[in-house]
């Protein structure tokens, strides 16, 4: 799988991702902007065309992938509608620690993350507060934008996580701009 990321990462060819057995039919569709042996970033498209920010998966939980289909194509065309706004992707080496970085890319930028775990079906969306080599801590943030608790998990437990997604950008503007308490 190792050679096949590689070129779709150097020829640039949007891919189908599925990374999800319980969920086959579910795939992350976008371009590997990096990788390394164990890991590899893709810059995620929506069915729709528009980005959808940057998907970290491990690269053992790939169980299928497809490229050039109708599909992958169609998604394609779509994007090149968009690309003139597209995001500015994180600044990543395949030899550095792609989850680390982007995290780093989060807490830099005030972005929230979704986070998924091993064995957890839900995501959890937050924002970073502080990270090591072994442990993330975000602050919860709501479906309203409200924050809540605090959250740490262990890296090595984390199975995905995204940051620039539509939820991400959505609960952060939420987060900024709306409130659903009354104030008198």
């Amino acid at each position: 799988m190792l050679l096949r990321l590689k070129n779709q990462h150097e020829k640039r060819i949007l891919t189908s991702f599925f990374c999800d057995r319980s969920n086959p039919n579910s795939a992350n569709v976008g371009y590997v902007i990096a990788y390394n042996n164990d890991c590899f970033i893709l810059s995620a498209i929506t069915p729709e065309g528009e980005d959808d920010g940057y998907v970290f998966r491990i690269i053992e939980d790939i169980f299928k992938l497809e490229y050039d289909g109708p599909y992958e194509k169609k998604i394609e065309y779509l994007h090149q509608q968009y690309e003139k706004n597209s995001v500015t992707t994180p600044s990543l080496k395949p030899d550095d620690n792609l989850l680390l970085d982007l995290i780093k890319s989060s807490l830099l930028d005030g972005k929230i993350i979704g986070v998924g775990l091993e064995g957890v079906d839900s995501i959890a969306f937050g924002l970073t507060v502080e990270y090591d080599d072994e442990t993330l801590t975000y602050r919860e943030v709501d479906e309203y934008g409200e924050m809540l608790g605090y959250a740490s998990v262990r890296l090595s437990d984390i199975d995905f996580l995204e940051i620039d997604s539509r939820s991400c950008k959505e609960l952060k503007y939420l987060m900024d701009n709306f409130s659903y308490h009354c104030t008198k």
